[in-house]
């Protein structure tokens, strides 16, 4: 139990230098960052998808505008038959209503164009933004990485000093720890403190602590860590 337990010191070790880094400063603000360069990016697609839309209205408003002009110019064309008035008044109608839907489609593709230049503005500045964002991610990427390489002899000399221990430990115990290690229930043996699991500190009834000190270990029934009982501390 000795060996073990001089392991997880080891790894506790690793997680202590490892969370420096995690922690650091630098890493919070690439997260940050990282963050906001997706917010951004997905703006950017939104802008496009905006953009893919506006084209289609505009190609179908397009279209009709060039449609209503086309019977505006037949109808204005067209003979009025006879001289009564409503002859004379449908023909205006007509001619109005045209006027009127090409007036409207105008309108729209005015709208189209407003709308187009505000989303071309919007993107300039988002992609701006993005670029700098970027150059920021990609500065704290190297920063944190030059960290990472600065760590890594510390970690690469724990582990060495673990392989040397692994062959100590009774096979069937190795293996629980490094799987409820590698679950990140850390650390896995933990001492008995008074009557409360030194993990998670739920008090543990006296049938319980009578069969820990009997058997020298137990699982805790709440966080499933493996509790030691005082006399092997």
């Amino acid at each position: 139990m000795t060996t073990i337990l001089e392991i997880q010191k080891l790894d506790a070790q690793k997680r202590r230098a490892s969370a420096g880094v995690v922690n650091s400063k630098e890493n919070k603000l690439l997260t940050q960052f990282t963050n906001v360069m997706k917010e951004g990016r997905n703006f950017v697609n939104t802008i496009a998808k905006a953009s893919s839309e506006l084209v289609a209205e505009y190609n179908e408003l397009n279209k009709k505008y060039d449609n209503y002009k086309a019977k505006a110019e037949i109808t204005a064309k067209q003979k009025v038959e006879g001289s009564n008035l409503e002859n004379l008044s449908n023909f205006i109608d007509a001619t109005n209503s045209l006027a009127s839907d090409c007036a409207i489609i105008e309108q729209k593709l005015r709208d189209v164009k407003d709308k187009s230049t505000k989303l071309l503005n919007d993107y300039n500045v988002a992609m701006n933004q993005l670029k700098n964002t970027k150059q920021k991610v990609d500065a704290l990427k190297d920063m944190v990485n030059k960290m990472q390489e600065g760590l890594a002899p510390q970690l690469a000399e724990i582990d060495a000093k673990i392989k040397l221990l692994e062959p100590k430990v009774d096979a069937q115990t190795y293996a629980i720890y490094t799987k409820m290690r590698d679950d990140n229930i850390f650390p896995v043996f933990v001492h008995l403190n008074g009557n409360r699991c030194g993990g998670c500190q739920m008090e543990l009834p006296l049938s319980f602590i009578d069969k820990l000190t009997a058997k020298g270990s137990l699982p805790c029934e709440e966080c499933h860590r493996i509790i030691l009982s005082s006399q092997d501390k």
